[in-house]
């Protein structure tokens, strides 16, 4: 198959997990024997600091206003039509393949959702009521034109079915069952960055019996939940002997600090801020338990799967795409409640054989459900029954 995977950028310097999924898409695609390009749409942003296996495409998008990047979108699909038996395609891009589509495309379109829509996010009226009205505006014109047009692509897959569940109900409506196929991880890359492998990470958490090594990282704004992990590190019982390291950059990081400070945990928590790709992957392997205090409940997450690869018990949010990945409940803590998760740190902190167990399952369960192994034939098998016209299975 001559396949095209449409992304915003390929940016593996300080972008995100979306662009490694593109990436390993491409590469295990290319290693199966099919013909791959990956087409960047705002090139002008591409940082590849690496060598690509499959053929890069370069537009470059000058606008960012919503309809007239779908007219490109549309636009690009039809220029390289002729070079592609199957395009898979972002799924903020999706009215735009629905359009070519619609209007004569002849080549299937698989959509691909990895967090919620853009239009979902409905801001404070009165912190900024014209840009409120703005986005109520587009809410509304996208709930009408999502059903009337992304519906002319062929296929959509989401990485979680919390995702797909809540499309649905934005209007999307497929003949064959979607795909849920979370993201792809970079395991390879993973354990090179900390210059170990699982069976390494593993033993050597075993062997360590001093301060218990908590991780969280990721951008420091207010819907991670960041302040409800340091107040619950505040409300643990006794002196227990852990230390925090919260990765990452962002706006909330001074509040952060300050919050530390105030509730008498700062000298138990650290903020390195942003790291490179290979420091954070050392973090992961030095740690005892990763945890994931708070996300959107509909989307996954790539580095909670890295820490899984690394074999972290990792304590997150119950109820969502979070407890899903993780696939046990009591790894899991009332969402925005500090004291529910301190208790479950509690658990891990003190008893070390129950944090031992629980980072087998997470390493095991990340081997048996969420590896490239098991995946990329799934995608593989996606695709050559779109191209054939089938009826995906369920």
């Amino acid at each position: 198959m001559r396949i095209i995977l449409v992304t915003s950028k390929l940016n593996f310097l300080t972008s995100g997990g979306s662009i490694t999924d593109t990436d390993l898409k491409a590469e295990n695609l290319k290693a199966m024997g099919h013909d791959v390009s990956a087409l960047t749409v705002y090139s002008q942003n591409n940082i590849i600091n690496k060598t690509l296996t499959y053929r890069l495409i370069e537009e470059r998008f000058q606008t960012r206003y919503q309809l007239r990047v779908q007219y490109h979108i549309w636009k690009v699909l039809k220029k390289y039509s002729a070079e592609a038996d199957i395009f898979h395609v972002e799924g903020q891009y999706m009215l735009g393949a629905g359009l070519y589509r619609w209007f004569g495309g002849e080549k299937p379109v698989v959509l691909h959702f990895n967090r919620e829509y853009f239009a979902w996010r409905m801001g404070s009226f009165w912190k900024n009521p014209v840009r409120f009205f703005k986005q109520r505006i587009r809410y509304l014109l996208e709930r009408i034109l999502v059903p009337l047009i992304a519906n002319k692509n062929d296929h959509f897959m989401f990485n979680t079915p919390f995702l797909r569940d809540a499309f649905e109900r934005f209007g999307l409506r497929y003949d064959s069952p979607a795909t849920v196929m979370p993201d792809f991880v970079d395991e390879k890359r993973l354990f090179t960055g900390a210059g170990t492998n699982a069976d390494e990470a593993l033993k050597l958490r075993r062997e360590r019996n001093d301060t218990v090594q908590l991780y969280a990282t990721g951008r420091l704004i207010s819907e991670k939940g960041f302040d409800i992990l340091i107040r619950a590190l505040a409300t643990l019982s006794g002196k227990p002997d852990v230390h925090l390291t919260l990765g990452g950059q962002g706006p909330e990081m001074d509040r952060l600090k300050k919050l530390a400070e105030d509730l008498g945990v700062g000298n138990l928590v650290s903020f390195p801020g942003w790291v490179t790709y290979e420091q954070m992957a050392k973090f992961l392997s030095a740690s005892d338990v990763f945890i994931l205090p708070r996300w959107f409940h509909e989307v996954g997450s790539v580095i909670l799967l890295e820490a899984m690869a690394f074999g972290l018990p990792c304590v997150v949010m119950g109820g969502g795409a979070l407890e899903w990945l993780v696939g046990r409940d009591d790894l899991t803590f009332n969402p925005g409640d500090p004291r529910d998760l301190a208790k479950k740190i509690e658990v891990l902190v003190a008893d070390r054989e129950r944090r031992l167990e629980f980072s087998q399952y997470c390493r095991d369960r990340f081997v048996g459900t969420f590896h490239i192994r098991t995946l990329a034939p799934q995608l593989e098998s996606v695709f050559t029954k779109v191209v054939a016209g089938s009826i995906i299975d369920a």
